[in-house]
């Protein structure tokens, strides 16, 4: 079991739930490049695919 942004919660012992960790502000920054393009253009820009790197951080949820 694992959870997303890793909020503080997480890492309490009753749950010391693995999670990942992504990198919000540069999700928002691609989106909006993305989005600015469309507004520039004044057309939908289609099917576009952006990977942001994420970071597992392992507790007691996760086996080797």
């Amino acid at each position: 079991m694992a959870g997303f942004d890793d909020i503080p919660a997480a890492s309490w012992a009753a749950y010391d739930l693995a999670t990942f960790v992504q990198d919000g502000a540069r999700m928002v920054d691609e989106a909006m490049a993305i989005l600015s393009v469309s507004a520039e253009s004044h057309k939908p820009v289609g099917d576009v695919r952006v990977i942001v790197p994420a970071k597992l951080v392992e507790r007691g949820t996760t086996r080797r």
